[in-house]
């Protein structure tokens, strides 16, 4: 198994390559920065709490994992709410470039299994499975997505600077319950926020052929 690091507001991961990942990113200022440190101030309470009251080892990860979990969809509820600071995914020539990008790089560096753009962030699932083909770290994906979908979204802004948050939401999809569920919370993003009825009504939510027999 061939591992890769990545980073996540400047702390050190583990990503090993073969696997599917579920990755979300934002635009830039997208969310005040004294609501991002009341988020991390909460979670790293929630997590010292855990590991005071779980004595064991493999029972802590769990509820750290789970914690995580709550963690992350709180914050994503937050992004779809907050109506202030930038929401360029909105305008439909700027949301072409992003699907653009992401179908560019599917059988070169990831299957693009599923992916949403909302008005200020996108929720993306990828399978690296092929390591052979795939050698590729998740962080430098991202890194080539973003840099040229900022480019090109720039120029259409008419605009300069930096588009995307440096850092992104990057989860290790461990079993196939998982991954069925993440397919389904990605699909269901534009529902849940009122945007349309049915996930196949908002054009800018795609999942790949070939795991739609999944979807509820």
């Amino acid at each position: 198994m061939i591992f890769q690091e990545y980073y996540w507001r400047n702390l050190p991961h583990r990503l090993p390559l073969g696997n599917k990942f579920f990755i979300t990113t934002r635009l830039v200022d997208s969310v005040p920065v004294e609501v991002i440190q009341q988020f991390e101030l909460e979670n790293r309470n929630a997590v010292k709490l855990l590991e005071e009251n779980y004595p064991n080892l493999d029972e802590r990860k769990i509820e750290i994992g789970k914690q995580w979990k709550r963690n992350f969809a709180t914050f994503d509820k937050y992004l779809d709410n907050n109506q202030g600071g930038n929401h360029w995914l909105k305008q439909n020539d700027i949301a072409e470039i992003v699907k653009e990008s992401l179908h560019y790089w599917h059988k070169k560096r990831y299957d693009l299994i599923a992916f949403t753009i909302m008005s200020n962030h996108i929720h993306i699932l990828i399978d690296t499975w092929d390591v052979e083909s795939y050698d590729t770290s998740v962080t430098i994906i991202m890194q080539s997505i973003k840099r040229h979908t900022a480019k090109q979204s720039n120029i259409l802004l008419r605009r300069e600077g930096q588009f995307w948050q440096s850092e992104s939401y990057d989860h290790l999809v461990r079993n196939e319950r998982e991954f069925i569920n993440i397919i389904n919370y990605i699909i269901q993003n534009p529902v849940k926020v009122g945007l349309v009825i049915d996930w196949r009504e908002y054009p800018h939510t795609f999942v790949n052929e070939d795991y739609l027999y999944l979807l509820s």
